[in-house]
């Protein structure tokens, strides 16, 4: 999914296509736009849902050199 704000590109991978978030933003949150649902997400906090390497191992996972603060799953963190 690809987000274009005035002359600045910003990228991002998600693990949703763009109409499955925005339509589970609408029913969720009760937006109306894209922009709205933009502006929800980015107020989230990602670590509610997500499970983080640093949740399986205590902390940075040294023998593949992971650092703890990154995803090890999505949606999964309960």
């Amino acid at each position: 999914m690809c987000v274009l704000w005035s002359k600045m590109f910003y990228m991002f991978v998600c693990s949703l296509g763009g109409g499955t978030f925005l339509g589970l933003c609408c029913l969720l949150t009760g937006c109306e736009t894209f922009e709205d649902a933009i502006t929800l997400a980015s107020q989230g906090d990602s670590t509610c849902v997500d499970k983080l390497v640093k949740d399986i191992y205590g902390g940075d996972y040294q023998r593949f050199g992971l650092p703890g603060n990154i995803v090890a799953s999505r949606y999964t963190n309960p």
